[in-house]
């Protein structure tokens, strides 16, 4: 929804009203509306290591949330043990594009089978990055997943 200011400064017409038309001040993708995600680096897929301290969203507070440049995964990982957590959710659809606006899409726990519990979410995509309104997990030891490779990893030369 757009915010419209009506000014009555008009040159011509002192009587008319002119009108400016500015950016929504709601929009998830400005710093002031969204937070950042706690553990990004350590939500990527190949992050095996979930016995000592698994990440939880149990306790997430729902609303939007910048998760970096790598976007939430959109395929279940590998093994259960991934990204941090014991049990990892992964979104079961396309990532948008920037002309979409807000998305709704849904994420899935993996656990027996690769969504055995499903979760409503919804994505933006901001141009050069994503951002998730997340609810919060419905068990502990469960956490959202981003990306396949630590930040800042590059993949060897073949």
């Amino acid at each position: 929804m757009e915010n419209k200011i009506y000014l009555k400064k008009n040159h011509n017409d002192p009587c008319a009203a002119t009108t400016i038309t500015t950016p929504p001040t709601d929009d998830p993708c400005l710093p002031a509306n969204h937070r950042n995600i706690t553990n990004l680096g350590m939500r990527y897929a190949h992050n095996t290591e979930c016995s000592k301290h698994a990440i939880s969203d149990f306790r997430l507070h729902e609303t939007w949330y910048y998760t970096g440049h790598d976007p939430i995964l959109t395929s279940p990982p590998d093994q259960l043990c991934a990204c941090g957590t014991s049990l990892p959710i992964w979104m079961n659809g396309t990532l948008p594009q920037p002309s979409d606006g807000i998305v709704s899409r849904e994420a899935c726990q993996k656990y027996a089978g690769s969504c055995d519990l499903r979760l409503h979410i919804e994505v933006k995509n901001c141009g050069d990055f994503y951002v998730y309104k997340l609810p919060p997990t419905r068990e502990d030891n469960t956490a959202y997943c981003f990306g396949v490779y630590p930040p800042g990893y590059t993949e060897p030369r073949k």
